[in-house]
């Protein structure tokens, strides 16, 4: 993106986070278990901290799974690696000796009745 662009969106996003804590000052206290509870905090704090949490979150479930793809594609990059060197010896095999054997199994698959027949 254009510096400029980032520019202006970052400002607009901060004008919209400001006016979001202007309307939403009103003090508020978080009640826990066991009887225990927060000190009064502007409700766009608690807002905003479950919003980074919630981000945080995602954030750390994401690495778990790139971390996870990148596993994946360096086995098959590997495989892939493999069977390309495995096609590189089959390519460089004598033409003559895959012609020969190619006219043996032809040979063996025509059967014993096709020589009988021939001699006769």
């Amino acid at each position: 993106m254009l510096p400029s662009l980032k520019f202006i969106l970052g400002l607009i996003i901060m004008i919209l986070l400001v006016t979001f804590a202007v309307k939403n000052n009103t003090p508020t206290k978080l009640y826990y278990y066991f009887n225990l509870e927060s000190p009064e905090v502007p409700l766009f704090l608690v807002i905003l901290l479950g919003l980074f949490l919630g981000a945080v979150f995602v954030w750390i479930i994401n690495l778990f799974e790139r971390m996870k793809l990148k596993y994946i594609i360096k086995k098959k990059d590997k495989k892939i690696r493999e069977i390309e060197k495995e096609l590189v010896s089959l390519r460089n095999l004598p033409i003559e000796e895959s012609l020969s054997n190619k006219k043996d199994t032809n040979l063996l698959s025509e059967g014993p009745d096709k020589f009988n027949s021939k001699e006769s």
